[in-house]
C-alpha cells in the first residue's frame, strides 16, 4: 500500500517534530518511523532522540538502534540506548557523564543484552545453534577530588561474556578486547609526602573458557620526595 503522509511541526531554532517520516536513499524508502523528535537549536548540545541506525548480519539479522540524549545541564548529560535484533533479541542500557570543579569528572555506562535461542547458517552452509543467554557490560572512569587534599580515581572495563563482547560490538577496539579490568585508589600529597591506597584486577582471556588473573587487593604506600643530606651531593628518599 501507499506510504503514510508525513507531517511536520516546526519550532524555529528549537525542534522539529515529524509524524510518519520515511527515510529514503536516492528516493528509495528504507526505514519508516511512527514519529521522531529532532532538535534544531543553535547550541552544541540539545535533548532529543538521536538518528536511528540500521544494520544487518547473518547472526543478528536486521537490527535497529535507537538512542535518546538528555542534556541535563552544562556539565552533565546522559544517553539511553535500545537495540532490536530480529534474530537474537534486544539490548538496552545507558551512559552518564559529568564534569565538576577541582578536576573532578566521570563517566558510567551499562548495557544489558538479552538473547533468545538462535539458529543461523555458517560459512559452510551448516546450521549453527546459539543458545539463549543474558550478558552485560560495564564501563566507568572516575576522577574525584575529596576533602583533606585527597584524590580518588577508579576505572571499570568489565563484560560478563567474551563471546557477546566480540559478536555485538561495532567498535573494533572493543570487539577485539580480550581482557576485563577494574581498579581504583585514593591518594594525597602533603608537601614532600605522598600517601596512597589502591587495588586492581585484570583478567586476560586466551579463549572463552580459559583466562589468567593478575593484580592485587588493597595496598597502602607512603613516600617522601628526595632531600639533600646536609651540604653533601647526596640525597635521600623514602618509599614503603
Amino acid at each position: 500500500g501507499a506510504l503514510p503522509i508525513c507531517t511536520v511541526v516546526l519550532n524555529l531554532d528549537k525542534y522539529a517534530y515529524l509524524i510518519n517520516p520515511v527515510l529514503r536513499v536516492k528516493s528509495v524508502p528504507v526505514l519508516y518511523l511512527p514519529a521522531i523528535y529532532y532538535p534544531i537549536n543553535k547550541e552544541d548540545r540539545a535533548t532529543g532522540f538521536l538518528m536511528p541506525f540500521y544494520s544487518s548480519s547473518s547472526l543478528r539479522g536486521h537490527s535497529i538502534s535507537n538512542a535518546f540524549f538528555w542534556a541535563i545541564g552544562r556539565s552533565q548529560d546522559a544517553t539511553f540506548m535500545h537495540d532490536w535484533y530480529s534474530n537474537t533479541g534486544m539490548g538496552y542500557g545507558g551512559e552518564y557523564r559529568y564534569l565538576a570543579g577541582g578536576g573532578s569528572s566521570g563517566s558510567f555506562s551499562i548495557y544489558r543484552l538479552a538473547e533468545r535461542d538462535t539458529t543461523y547458517e555458517g560459512t559452510d552452509g551448516s546450521q549453527i545453534l546459539v543458545p539463549a543467554r543474558n550478558s552485560f557490560q560495564i564501563r566507568s572512569a572516575v576522577s574525584q577530588s575529596l576533602p583533606w587534599k585527597l584524590k580518588a580515581s577508579g576505572r571499570v572495563d568489565y563484560f560478563s561474556s567474551l563471546v557477546a563482547q566480540q559478536q555485538y560490538n561495532t567498535n573494533i577496539y572493543q570487539a577485539s578486547q580480550v581482557s576485563r579490568t577494574y581498579g581504583g585508589g585514593v591518594s594525597g600529597t602533603y608537601g614532600s609526602y605522598t600517601v596512597a591506597a589502591a587495588m586492581d584486577r585484570n583478567e586476560y582471556f586466551y579463549s572463552a573458557q580459559t583466562s589468567v588473573v593478575s593484580g592485587s587487593w588493597p595496598r597502602l604506600s607512603f613516600s617522601r620526595a628526595e632531600r639533600p643530606i646536609g651540604n653533601l651531593p647526596l640525597y635521600t628518599s623514602i618509599s614503603v
